[in-house]
Parts: structure tokens; sequence; C-alpha cells
């Protein structure tokens, strides 16, 4: 007459089949969690690189008179406050060293900034040679951060400048 009950060896193969499938819920876990980590790091590149692209478009896009131009800055004076007259706060500076891994700065008036870290290029390329005649100013922008990369490109007509 047998007892009712497991004997060891279904007590093992019990154990085996859960270590294999906790085993398996770990990794699936692991590798989802990675994945997330990354998609992060991608989104966090993609929003810092937006938002410098937009505070460029947007300031450039109400510049009254650029003064000086060239592939790495632009300087530019902005009427903040419609009076048509530079007054401090007015005197804008977009620039970039050229260094790769270096910060893109904006300067109001002397205040500088830094408005993206990690730049490896940014690249203005304008309408005309001679810097009272701009009207169009394309702008490159790229940002690798943790070793994600994106760039943006972006056309900008100033809406002010007569």
């Amino acid at each position: 007459m047998r007892k009712r009950g497991l004997t060891i060896i279904e007590l093992l193969i019990v154990m085996v089949v859960m270590v294999v499938t906790i085993s398996l819920m770990i990794n699936i876990y692991n590798v989802g969690i990675k994945v997330f980590i990354a998609e992060k790091k991608k989104s966090d590149v993609r929003q810092n690189l937006y938002t410098a692209m937009n505070l460029i478009n947007e300031k450039l896009q109400e510049a009254r008179q650029i003064s000086a131009a060239t592939n790495r800055s632009i300087t530019f004076w902005v009427d903040s406050d419609w009076d048509v007259s530079q007054d401090t706060g007015e005197i804008y500076v977009f620039s970039w060293s050229g260094t790769n891994n270096t910060p893109l700065t904006l300067s109001i008036s002397g205040n500088s900034r830094r408005i993206l870290e990690g730049v490896y290029n940014f690249t203005l390329t304008y309408d005309s040679a001679i810097v009272s005649s701009i009207r169009h100013v394309k702008v490159t922008l790229n940002s690798s951060q943790d070793g994600e990369s994106l760039t943006l490109t972006n056309s900008i007509r100033p809406r002010n400048i007569y």
C-alpha cells in the first residue's frame, strides 16, 4: 500500500522548474530595465536638443538686427520692449567653441549661460555673406550624451529684420 504524498524526485523536479521559471522572469525584467534606461537616455538627448533648437528659433525670429555672424556664432539685437532702441539685455549671442563635447552658450548682454551640453556640431549658414543682408539662417545642431547622438537642422527666417 502506497502512502499519499510527493517523493523526493517529484519535489526536486518541481524545484528545478521553479528555479528555471524564476530565472527567466529575472532575465526578462533585467532586459526590460536596460531597454527602459537606453530609451530614457535617447529621450533626454532629444528633449535637450529640441529645447535648445526651439530657443534658437524663437530668439532668431524675434531679431531686429544681426550684428555679427560666423559659422559658429551669431550676435543679434532683440527689441524686447519694442521701443526701437538697443537697451541692456537685448543683445543675444549664440556661440559654440568648435570643440567636441563642449556646451552651446547663450549670452544676453554679456551674461552667459549654457543651453546645451555635449555639443558635437553647431553650424550656422546664411543666405548672404554680408551681415546686414542676412534674411535666412540655417542652423545645424548635433549633441551626444551618454552614447546617444542626435542631429537637428532648422531654417530660420528672422521676422523683424527690415
